[in-house]
């Protein structure tokens, strides 16, 4: 939510600074002209006219950013939204047509935009009131047919001198202009130019927010995958458990009250440790040491276990419960009773690494090792937590199994 709060701030600063431009541009150029020379005082009057003709766009733009876009274009109510928007550029056109004729007559349009006469034009003077040459009278200026100097006295009728047109008369108004359009058809395709610089900022800004909301369900999406993905390994491993404490009631009763006290102390970390994001990985090495000493009250002096583990990992943190299913694979399949088995289970730290080995026997009668749920949910679990930033090395051969996991560490 901050950050949609964020984006709207944004984007309301934008129009805002838009307008600020177009507010104060008739300033600016008023300055720069009376810098120049061109003007000797101000003359706010000029300045005032055009930000009354300013007033329509502005009216325009809110009717559309408040109402229009999020009443009708937001919802998908096109055809009304489309309707509205001819029915509002139609008012705008009529609107901006009667400022003109009430307040910006007495400015000729060529200079309207910046509300102030310019200075004369000498030329102009010249054309209007010397007497007209030859060639002027005669020449384009003369709409009759050309006639020879010696006619002049002839009884044929000619027709007056055409006198160039004033400035600020309406002939002179489009025939001078750098663009032959009139006021009113420049104003529309503003107004049409400013609505679709408003539609391009707000669907830029809408593009932003979706993509954030796509992430977050994305995020909401992996937080709900990983926790149903953890909560399938606690049944499967205490499932395991209970398997081998049923075994061993009836080869030593003692030794199966001890495992137990040592099932609880794994239920525990289980249910209430793992809970969390990360979880410091000392505790996971205590967990791991708990759970292979556990084990090895079921198996005699043929299974060979080895462990390696850092005494001193500080405040280093990994993912709970990632490496357990390693480990249950290793002694579910990896050990036999009527040959001599082994397992090796190590973990080294280098850098920002870990490294972690699990390394155990296979027989014959284990021939599905790297199948089974714990190994597929570790594989999606990496997926999920890592992307591609992690290494898994499962080597399933004859005679041995071997795992290899390597993942980035945060401290």
């Amino acid at each position: 939510m901050r950050y949609f709060s964020r984006l709207k701030i944004h984007e309301v600063l934008i129009y805002s600074a838009l307008w600020l431009i177009v507010i104060l541009a008739p300033l600016l150029d008023y300055y720069t002209k009376l810098s120049s020379g061109q003007f000797t005082e101000w003359q706010w009057s000029g300045i005032f006219k055009v930000w009354i003709g300013i007033l329509p766009f502005f009216i325009l733009f809110l009717v559309h950013e408040l109402l229009l876009i999020p009443q009708f274009l937001v919802k998908k109510r096109y055809i009304i939204y489309i309707l509205l928007t001819i029915l509002c550029l139609g008012f705008f056109s009529v609107a901006n047509q009667l400022i003109r004729t009430s307040y910006l007559k007495e400015f000729p349009q060529i200079d309207k935009i910046n509300g102030m006469m310019p200075a004369p034009n000498p030329r102009n003077d010249m054309f209007d009131d010397r007497i007209p040459t030859e060639d002027e009278m005669f020449g384009p200026y003369n709409d009759g047919e050309y006639t020879d100097v010696k006619e002049m006295n002839s009884e044929k009728v000619h027709k007056p001198y055409n006198k160039r047109p004033k400035f600020g008369d309406k002939q002179h108004e489009f025939k001078d202009r750098p663009f032959p359009f009139p006021p009113y058809l420049l104003s529309m395709i503003l107004a049409i130019l400013m609505l679709g610089l408003n539609l391009g900022i707000k669907f830029l800004f809408k593009s932003m927010r979706d993509e954030e909301k796509m992430k977050d369900l994305e995020r909401q999406n992996l937080v709900q995958e990983l926790e149903y993905l953890k909560y399938q390994i606690n049944p499967h491993f205490f499932m395991n458990t209970l398997n081998n404490i049923h075994a061993l009631i009836d080869i030593d009763g003692e030794k199966a009250k001890s495992t137990v006290i040592e099932l609880s102390k794994l239920m525990r970390y289980v249910l209430y440790e793992s809970s969390h994001g990360n979880i410091l990985l000392e505790k996971e090495i205590d967990f791991f040491r708990h759970y292979i000493a556990l084990m090895r009250l079921r198996y005699n002096e043929k299974v060979k276990i080895e462990v390696d583990f850092p005494e001193n990992v500080g405040e280093i943190s990994v993912p709970p419960l990632l490496m357990v299913s390693f480990i249950e694979n290793a002694f579910k399949h990896g050990i036999s009773y009527q040959h001599d088995s082994f397992i090796k289970v190590s973990i080294k730290l280098e850098g920002n690494e870990m490294f972690f080995s699990c390394v155990n026997s296979k027989h014959a009668t284990n021939a599905d090792s790297a199948s089974g749920i714990g190994l597929e949910n570790v594989k999606k679990r990496l997926h999920l937590l890592f992307g591609s930033n992690y290494l898994l090395n499962i080597e399933d051969k004859e005679d041995i199994f071997k795992v290899l996991l390597v993942i980035p560490i945060t401290i």
